[in-house]
């Protein structure tokens, strides 16, 4: 009997922490099983090595020529390779321009997984908004299943009419129907997480798991702009971006510059054979025109988007916040007032004192349930704002 005490503590104490952080748990899930992050990673490693081949030496080419001449002379032949070089500068100052690029791709990729990760945690929160729905719910069908017990025996003795027992029917059908339909808003909810999992089933109990947020204190606004600043994906593509522009000005004059041939030559003519180098030089003449105005008119279309990115991300930061701090106010009033049940005890017991009606009680408490649905309701707004404010710790 001891060991068989021993082990269900055991057992329990290793099962607990398996959900103990359940939105944590789901969104690994999500980055690891996602099938759109799989197609991003996919699509980002290809254009990966697309701007990589870009920097690679020409194809080399072969020739060959037979020509035919009068029979006193006979038939002239030759065979060549040759293999075309870039002046030698442009292959670094390439390299470092595509190096930027796929630094701006990568940055690009996590952006899209970002905005996935957000999502699945966007869902987390709604169905622990829903949990806590039902959950009041529960408690209000159990409050006035007790009252609706009460009532029976008095109607049995002649003490209630009709009427009241049922005002509690029809309240409690009520209740149990948003009850009801929000199990169904939650099964939608749970298939697009599974939807996002890679169409895999979550892991068993862990969706009922959501019955609570995360333990969040807000800290101070130039936090989360500086945490903003060094991790955000969208940022980071955009200065990569505008440094990429701007090493590509430099390829561009480079490629200005003369690129050069060399080859060997064999050719056979009138009974002798020569064989040799050849070298050529290729002047871009007018193929680089407009190349270079082109390309830093590239390079300031890319600042202004840096630009323009970091003032909306700091603007936007700063309205997230102060409606995060507001909400947080709020939140804290309404907590302070149905924190304690208190008011739903005194109605309690006003009615089983008679000093109020049971319509009375049913309007008061309907005051009361609207209160708490108004505090999930901030309680929900709050937490997705700090999504918002504090998305990057899902990187």
């Amino acid at each position: 009997m001891k060991k068989t005490i021993i082990a269900t503590i055991m057992a329990a104490m290793v099962s607990v922490p398996a959900f103990a952080d359940c939105i944590e748990a789901i969104v690994s899930l999500v980055r690891t099983n996602n099938l759109d992050i799989k197609a991003i990673e996919a699509e980002t490693d290809a254009a990966d090595r697309d701007i990589r081949s870009t920097n690679n030496l020409k194809d080399t080419s072969f020739d060959f020529e037979y020509l035919f001449g009068n029979s006193a002379v006979g038939d002239k032949w030759g065979i060549g390779v040759a293999q075309e070089i870039d002046w030698p500068g442009l292959y670094s100052s390439r390299g470092k321009a595509n190096a930027s690029r796929i630094s701006a791709l990568n940055y690009l990729g996590e952006w899209k997984c970002l905005t996935i990760l957000v999502e699945a945690k966007r869902i987390c929160l709604e169905i622990i908004d829903i949990n806590k729905q039902i959950c009041l719910n529960n408690r209000i069908v159990a409050d006035m299943s007790q009252i609706k017990d009460a009532y029976d025996k008095g109607f049995d003795h002649g003490e209630i009419s009709v009427l009241d027992v049922n005002k509690l029917k029809i309240e409690m059908l009520n209740t149990n129907r948003r009850t009801k339909e929000l199990a169904v808003k939650r099964r939608q909810l749970t298939e697009r997480l599974k939807a996002l999992n890679g169409n895999n089933e979550l892991p068993s109990g862990i969706v009922d798991n959501l019955t609570e947020y995360p333990a969040v204190h807000l800290s101070g606004r130039s936090v989360y702009e500086e945490r903003m600043m060094q991790h955000d994906p969208e940022r980071m593509y955009y200065s990569m971006l505008d440094e990429a522009e701007e090493r590509q000005v430099s390829v561009t004059k480079m490629q200005q510059l003369p690129s050069f041939s060399v080859g060997y030559k064999y050719a056979y003519e009138l009974g002798d054979k020569f064989n040799g180098f050849t070298v050529g030089v290729s002047l871009p003449l007018f193929s680089s025109r407009n190349k270079v105005a082109s390309a830093k008119a590239r390079k300031i279309s890319a600042q202004f988007a840096r630009q323009s990115d970091e003032v909306a991300k700091t603007s936007q930061m700063m309205v997230w916040y102060d409606e995060a701090t507001e909400l947080k106010g709020q939140i804290d009033e309404y907590k302070a007032v149905l924190g304690d049940k208190t008011n739903v005890k005194l109605l309690r017991k006003a009615l089983d004192a008679g000093q109020i009606s049971l319509l009375d009680y049913l309007m008061e408490m309907r005051y009361f349930i609207d209160a708490h649905n108004q505090l999930l309701e901030l309680e929900l707004r709050y937490n997705n704002l700090i999504v918002d404010i504090d998305k990057y710790s899902l990187l």
